[in-house]
């Protein structure tokens, strides 16, 4: 029998058998950053566990060595790990810094203060235990602000977050207004209520641009002065979703029954769209490959709005409006075939 072998039936004799089992499948085989200050409490929410037999499942793992207790001062604006200690006691009174947010905070135990779990080195290696030797935003997201990225609420407005691997992070009611992040990796992130003004999202993969599990409409709204470039974007079912922006050489996938106005300033050069949505435009939309809409139920063009490219409609047909005065430059088309250039009546040639 192996070492680690005989850890776990250590475990599996004094810790609730379930709770045991999740350990036991988390440490064989959970990704590293799932093995880095875990927080007990989330686990058993995760794992459909209850809270005190987890805990005491944790603790005794502990106290075999299979995994590390530690005490994290947690910055109570971005959640960032300000400071690291073995015990309670060693955490000082004085004010601690948070160079993200540029701020002091004074120490309180019930906002700041978290006991997590990291695996042991002698259990199974990780790249945490070597913090020094992973690429920057690793670093960030595995040690600074561990796996489970939790922003919700934060004020990060101005930060320079470009190339971050925020995968998985909540982001819920975020202030990201002016902040970079260019080519951040956003997949599965909760962006509900976040406040992205003026950010710069060129090169973003975000098809995680969604609510979260509660449910509900979930609103996005791309102010002016926004500019996004090369970003992959993907909104749930029944979003809504606003755009005022400058999008260029974009993605877009609709959930069914999205609903996307481009608003009077929004301009969508050389973009994509695709899925089971409703489009309202009433600024512009320049198609990057042919078809440039696909799949669309609904297509609205207003007065004010334009439209070069080609729609390619579902099997049930896409809904069409088109406003006078409104300037087109279309092909209307099915899967297959390939439809003529036309100009919807009360439109008129760009």
């Amino acid at each position: 029998m192996s070492e680690n072998q005989t850890l776990f039936a250590a475990l599996r004799d004094v810790a609730d058998a379930d709770a045991a089992a999740a350990i036991e499948r988390l440490v064989e085989s959970g990704a590293d950053r799932e093995l880095v200050r875990i927080n007990v409490l989330a686990f058993a929410a995760a794992h459909g566990l209850d809270e005190e037999a987890t805990i005491a499942a944790f603790l005794h793992a502990a106290q075999l060595g299979i995994f590390e207790l530690s005490w994290d001062v947690l910055c109570p604006t971005c959640r960032g790990v300000l400071d690291v200690t073995a015990s309670l006691k060693d955490v000082h009174k004085a004010p601690y810094e948070c160079a993200l947010c540029s701020r002091s905070f004074e120490v309180s135990l019930d906002e700041m203060v978290e006991v997590v779990f990291t695996v042991s080195p002698r259990v199974r290696k990780i790249a945490a235990h070597d913090p020094g030797n992973l690429p920057f935003w690793d670093y960030y997201r595995q040690v600074f602000w561990s796996s489970a990225v939790d922003l919700s609420d934060a004020d990060l407005s101005t930060a320079k977050l470009d190339e971050a691997d925020l995968t998985g992070a909540i982001l819920t009611d975020a202030n990201l207004e002016e902040a970079s992040l260019v080519n951040a990796k956003m997949r599965d992130t909760q962006l509900d209520g976040v406040n992205i003004k003026n950010a710069n999202l060129t090169g973003a993969d975000a098809p995680g641009l969604k609510g979260g599990p509660t449910g509900g409409l979930s609103k996005r709204y791309f102010g002016k002065g926004d500019v996004l470039r090369n970003a992959a974007l993907e909104f749930d079912s029944g979003a809504s979703v606003e755009i005022e922006s400058l999008f260029e050489q974009c993605s877009i996938v609709l959930g069914d029954g999205t609903e996307l106005v481009v608003g009077k300033a929004g301009v969508l050069s050389g973009c994509q769209i695709r899925g089971a949505g409703k489009i309202t435009i009433h600024g512009k939309f320049v198609e990057r490959e042919s078809p440039g809409i696909q799949g669309v139920t609904q297509l609205v063009v207003s007065s004010g709005g334009s439209l070069v490219g080609a729609v390619e409609q579902p099997a049930e047909l896409t809904r069409f409006a088109f406003e006078p005065g409104c300037m087109l430059r279309m092909k209307i088309q099915g899967k297959k075939d390939r439809g003529a250039e036309r100009v919807a009546k009360g439109g008129r040639n760009r």
